[in-house]
C-alpha cells in the first residue's frame, strides 16, 4: 500500500463526475474570487437571504436592494430591478444594447415585409 498523500486524499475523497464547465471557470487568466463566487452560484451555495433564513440566521428573506421579494440567486442576478439596471449599464459599456436593438430592428423590418407580401390565389 503507498503511504502518500494522494493515496490518502483518494481514500478519503468521496468520487463524482468531472465539472462540466471546468475549463470555463477555472482559467488561468480569470480571477480566483470571481471562479468561486461562480461556482458558488452555479451549486446554488451564495449565503442569500433566503438561504440564511432557511439556516435560522436572519428572520426575513427579502432583498437588501428593492425590498420586494425573497433574495434567491435567480432574483438577485436577474429579476431584481437594481440588478436589471446594473446589467442594462453593462451591456450599455460593452456596446450590447444597440446590436440586441439592431437586432430587434432587423427582427421587426423582416417580420413586417413578410406580411406585406401579395396574396396569390392558387
Amino acid at each position: 500500500m503507498d503511504n502518500s498523500f494522494s493515496s490518502a486524499w483518494n481514500i478519503v475523497r468521496s468520487p463524482s463526475q468531472p465539472f462540466e464547465l471546468c475549463n470555463t471557470v477555472w482559467f488561468p487568466s480569470h480571477s480566483p474570487k470571481m471562479a468561486c463566487c461562480l461556482l458558488r452560484a452555479l451549486n446554488d451555495k451564495l449565503l442569500t437571504a433566503s438561504r440564511l433564513k432557511h439556516f435560522s440566521v436572519i428572520d426575513k428573506d427579502t432583498c437588501f436592494l428593492c425590498c420586494k421579494e425573497p433574495e434567491t440567486i435567480q432574483h438577485l442576478y436577474f429579476s431584481c430591478p437594481y440588478s436589471a439596471y446594473i446589467w442594462s449599464l453593462c451591456k450599455l459599456k460593452l456596446g450590447w444594447i444597440l446590436e440586441y436593438l439592431s437586432f430587434k430592428l432587423r427582427l421587426l423590418i423582416s417580420r413586417r415585409n413578410s406580411q406585406r407580401r401579395p396574396n396569390v390565389m392558387c
